[in-house]
């Protein structure tokens, strides 16, 4: 396999001398001679101020019309350039005040965390004391936490238990009088 790079370049070559082509579309408009020659007269006059302010060389090589057409550019350009900085600027700062909110955010999301951890570790303590509880204190351990959690009144609270404490009675008489008979 052979590679041919001078044809490669020179492809390559042309390739962007083509692109870098432009064309500017025209009506098409019949010029008179009389138009045609005061266009071809400003165009002259134009290349003659330009031939003059190179020979000069006082510093400035451009005709005065074409100086102040750059120099409006160049001021457009600047205001275009500070109103850019201060879009920047401000996107800059809600950039900051987001990387705020998320850092926020993160610590909240880390102390969660760590509440449900230690909220975890009560649940599986709480486990393991009431598998070692007798059964009717857990029933009022229970109605108590709920009771503190739903903000029962002592009263009611007192009442449940008395009939907590009933039923209770109730089942082992139940339990014994089955035990002795048998």
């Amino acid at each position: 396999m052979y590679i041919y790079s001078d044809e490669t370049l020179s492809t390559l070559e042309y390739a962007h001398r083509a692109k870098s082509i432009k064309n500017k579309p025209q009506m098409n408009v019949k010029m008179t001679n009389r138009a045609y020659v005061r266009e071809l007269t400003k165009e002259i006059t134009q290349l003659k101020r330009e031939n003059e302010c190179l020979r000069s060389k006082n510093g400035i090589f451009l005709p005065p019309e074409q100086y102040e057409q750059l120099t409006k550019d160049s001021e457009t350009q600047k205001t275009q350039l500070t109103k850019l900085n201060e879009i920047l600027t401000s996107k800059l700062g809600e950039i900051e005040e987001l990387f705020g909110f998320l850092e926020a955010k993160n610590n909240e999301i880390k102390t969660m965390s760590e509440q449900n951890e230690a909220l975890e570790l009560n649940l599986t303590q709480t486990k393991e004391s009431l598998k070692v509880t007798p059964l009717p204190y857990i029933y009022i351990y229970i109605y108590i936490d709920v009771s503190i959690t739903m903000n029962v009144s002592p009263v009611v609270l007192e009442r449940w238990i008395m009939r907590l404490a009933d039923n209770l009675v109730r089942v082992c008489v139940c339990v014994c009088l089955y035990v002795a008979t048998n």
